[in-house]
């Protein structure tokens, strides 16, 4: 120990040497997480992890009057492909503008096939959208929230949770029904035969069921399930389809989870594959007594107004606190908060 002490004193050349290879070795350890890694495990396949390398990108359907600044502004750390439909002298852009962001999706994985990257995300160029699991609607909490490891295992993961339109079965290709809004019972009437086109190797499943609105995570790996040539043929199914335009969207809003493929009732909830915690705006989920993460879906509803059957998307036993909620209705089109109401402490308990 006093050998070390004398090593160490500052008129010891060797000292200095030792002194200042000790605070570089404490200050790497301590603090340069570029050095160390992250403190999650990075999977070992994500070979293009560095800066904005093609590691991970969003894939946006827009128009050309749409404001899509927020991509840059609030997630910068992904590479973006800004698509825009109606322009034919955008950068990015389709042949035929037709299944809402259906042909956006199918072009850039049929481009990219032999380059993709390791996770991709795709979705609209709303910031504010209705069908955004987030107290205010905002995409950008749920895409900064995503932890990324996860969707690597997972495969593919719908940016939703709601069941409510969609889930646990929205059609029956195999036994149409007359209920529900026209365009349902018209989609759902359509799809087999679109089915056994768009994958003539795959039977069609007689339920179908998915979180609404086609946005989502998906790595390289299950796009890649299917050959180029499929997504082709798919692509082609829909510039060729007589279906109006909304049926043929709608159709594929139900196909998504099918090409990549998952299991065609594919009700999988973000919030596994999110932290569930309190962010900036004051929203918090507290406990769900039995752990059931059901009990996300009805959280999720409470708050929007224009749906008022939310009980029955209650666990089926166990309750939910809620603390200090406060739910905003927004303008969708500018994005600004129009209306807000706040609930004191209550605990809800499914009869």
């Amino acid at each position: 120990m006093n050998s070390l002490i004398r090593l160490l004193k500052p008129n010891s050349r060797t000292g200095l040497t030792l002194l200042l290879l000790l605070i570089c070795t404490i200050y790497f350890v301590c603090f340069d997480t570029t050095l160390f890694g992250p403190p999650s495990k990075v999977p070992a396949t994500w070979k293009q992890s560095i800066g904005l390398v093609r590691s991970k990108e969003i894939v946006v359907a827009s128009q050309k009057d749409d404001d899509t600044s927020w991509v840059a502004e609030h997630l910068s750390d992904w590479h973006a492909s800004i698509y825009v439909v109606d322009d034919i002298n955008s950068e990015l852009t389709v042949t035929v503008n037709k299944a809402r962001e259906s042909m956006v999706y199918l072009t850039y994985i049929i481009d990219h096939y032999d380059q993709l990257p390791d996770i991709m995300i795709f979705m609209h160029s709303s910031r504010y959208q209705w069908h955004n699991d987030d107290p205010i609607y905002d995409a950008v909490p749920i895409i900064q929230s995503l932890r990324l490891p996860h969707v690597h295992k997972v495969g593919y993961a719908p940016l939703r949770c709601t069941w409510i339109p969609g889930c646990p079965a929205e059609l029956h290709p195999l036994n149409p029904t007359n209920t529900g809004p026209e365009d349902r019972q018209r989609s759902e009437a359509a799809y087999a035969a679109a089915f056994a086109k768009m994958l003539p190797n795959t039977p069609v499943p007689s339920t179908v069921g998915a979180p609404c609105s086609s946005q989502f995570a998906v790595t390289r790996d299950q796009v890649m399930k299917r050959s180029k040539e499929s997504y082709e043929l798919i692509r082609r199914w829909v510039t060729e389809t007589d279906l109006p335009d909304p049926i043929c969207g709608r159709i594929m809003e139900y196909m998504w989870h099918s090409m990549f493929p998952v299991p065609p009732s594919f009700c999988f909830c973000i919030y596994r594959i999110q932290p569930v915690r309190q962010r900036s705006h004051p929203y918090t989920i507290y406990r769900w007594a039995d752990g059931d993460i059901s009990a996300i879906h009805w959280l999720t509803w409470f708050k929007c107004s224009h749906y008022a059957n939310a009980t029955s998307l209650l666990p089926t036993s166990g309750r939910v606190l809620l603390y200090d909620i406060r739910f905003v209705q927004v303008d969708m089109q500018h994005g600004r908060p129009v209306r807000e109401q706040i609930y004191s402490p209550q605990i809800f308990t499914h009869p």
